[in-house]
């Protein structure tokens, strides 16, 4: 009886793939079935989340590329990557951006702070944080291509921005204090060594990426030397950031949930490709 208690723990606590598993079926529209095992794992190994990043940020790579291939503006192109992206999220994290919007613009105690932050309606607050953190995003998007084709810029330095974004995620829970919902329970489970595998596993694709792109590309096509410089940038931004806001939400709401996840995931993504256009307009 024992050791069949024994078993049964352990296939509920599940491995690495079925975190994966968990993540994709709950961050994507991918018809993916899951169980509570998955969910157990997807909260356990939240430190995985950076692969997820790195499946959105090939996705718009490779939409870029064949948009790029039927139109000329990147303002557009830009455009209906993002949309696509967010549809293919079911718009979860913009939607926790929209929530953390009214939330922080909100007066009054940590209780209204609360109130406003699950209150289904839009306020003032919420369409200014969407529209502006929205607008930032697709022109920033937009004017990647500095120096280079746009697809290439994406392949490059979307794909790090995307993986950036999901670690942000990682620190944001690890320095929050854990929610009652769905989310807390990545919360409650991602601590300081959570975050040095999320950060070890983000400097790994990051890496690959570049040597990927660098190898297929050919060295000698463009001037490589703005990608450690923005990964090394965009990577100590992002940490920060991840920090402010968490300690802002632990401040007003009392705990981090999955709204405060999605909004550091596209606040960052905001604030780091801001950062690669600056980049790019120095370096080339």
């Amino acid at each position: 009886m024992t050791d069949d208690i024994a078993n049964t723990s352990a296939e509920m606590k599940g491995g690495a793939l079925t975190a994966l598993k968990g993540m994709f079926s709950f961050f994507t529209i991918l018809p993916i079935n899951i169980e509570m095992k998955e969910i157990d794992a997807m909260n356990r190994m939240f430190w995985l989340v950076p692969v997820v990043g790195l499946f959105y940020g090939l996705l718009a790579a490779g939409e870029v590329w064949l948009l790029s291939n039927v139109m000329d503006s990147t303002l557009l192109v830009a455009v209906i990557t993002l949309f696509t992206m967010h549809l293919f999220n079911r718009y979860l994290h913009l939607d926790g951006l929209l929530d953390v919007g009214d939330g922080l613009t909100v007066a009054g105690t940590q209780e209204d702070h609360r109130r406003a932050l699950k209150d289904s309606t839009i306020g003032s607050g919420a369409f200014a944080t969407g529209f502006f953190v929205l607008m930032i995003t697709v022109v920033a998007m937009s004017q990647l291509g500095i120096g280079m084709p746009m697809w290439t810029s994406f392949v490059l330095l979307f794909v790090m921005s995307e993986v950036l974004c999901r670690n942000a995620q990682v620190f944001a829970a690890g320095f929050g204090i854990p929610s009652n919902g769905m989310a807390g329970e990545s919360v409650r489970c991602t601590g300081g060594r959570q975050m040095l595998y999320s950060l070890v596993l983000t400097c790994c694709i990051i890496a690959v990426t570049g040597f990927v792109a660098w190898t297929l590309l050919g060295h000698d096509t463009y001037d490589y030397t703005f990608f450690p410089v923005c990964a090394a940038t965009g990577l100590l931004a992002s940490i920060i950031w991840a920090r402010m806001l968490s300690g802002t939400a632990n401040r007003n709401f009392g705990a981090v949930n999955g709204d405060i996840l999605g909004a550091v995931n596209e606040s960052t993504r905001a604030i780091v490709l801001v950062l690669f256009v600056v980049i790019l307009t120095v370096m080339i």
